[in-house]
């Protein structure tokens, strides 16, 4: 049996400079048609910052009930057979494309709000979420932990850890080890779609390890970190007409 889902909601959040000048880390790009995920590093100049960095994270969110609602009488995702798969559709508008990369996916530990921004050349549509918080609600703005989304930790369901961004590791079914969430995949040329086995994420998800707040989509570890440009590897958003993204 095959069950396609299709995102219910997606975004990207960046730290984006504006003309050397600001950081639109309060935009929002909700309604865009791609998700654009790229690194610029020292490409800007920002007063007071030194080598800055301008990032991209992907958040994308799957309604899972059409898969509760198959587990007790066709769906056991306990078992090995049960396969989860993320996939997403390149775009390519005639823009460069990096190449050699790596991208990552976990499973996000805050909700976040799509937005309706659609500006993704200057950046001025101001919602949530953006680079500094989640999702906004009774007139509160939740924050994430740390900008950008990139505070990671074990989800063990214990209220005393320091609020998380997104989760790195877990345990399904008891299991005493402590499983790795991230789920990666090589893009050589960079013009690949991506298609990731997040297998262990849903399944977590499914057996109450951690609420579904959908996927943190990134560079991979030290590619978000090191003194190298990366831009841009695009793909279809749920706004595009054609190209949805998909598990």
């Amino acid at each position: 049996m095959i069950l396609q889902l299709t995102a219910s909601s997606d975004t990207y959040i960046a730290n984006k400079i504006i003309n050397n000048s600001f950081s639109a880390s309060d935009a929002n790009v909700g309604r865009a048609g791609t998700i654009d995920l790229f690194k610029l590093y020292n490409e800007s100049s920002l007063t007071g910052v030194s080598n800055p960095t301008e990032l991209s994270t992907g958040l994308i969110k799957f309604d899972y009930s059409p898969i509760t609602a198959l587990t007790m009488s066709k769906v056991d995702f306990s078992n090995s057979s049960f396969k989860a798969e993320l996939l997403m559709f390149d775009v390519m508008g005639g823009q460069g494309t990096p190449s050699n990369f790596t991208l990552s996916v976990f499973p996000l530990a805050k909700k976040f709000d799509e937005g309706n921004g659609r500006d993704v050349a200057a950046f001025r549509d101001l919602d949530i979420a953006n680079y500094y918080s989640s999702s906004y609600s009774g007139g509160t703005a939740t924050l994430w932990t740390s900008g950008g989304c990139n505070s990671s930790g074990s989800a063990l369901g214990n209220s005393s850890i320091a609020p998380l961004d997104y989760y790195a590791s877990g345990n399904i079914n008891g299991e005493v080890s402590t499983l790795n969430f991230e789920c990666k995949q090589l893009f050589k040329n960079g013009n690949e779609d991506l298609s990731i086995d997040v297998t262990k994420i849903v399944s977590a998800s499914l057996a109450g390890q951690f609420t579904n707040h959908g996927f943190r989509l990134s560079f991979t570890g030290s590619e978000e970190t090191d003194g190298k440009t990366r831009f841009v590897k695009r793909f279809g958003s749920s706004q595009a007409r054609n190209v949805k993204n998909c598990l």
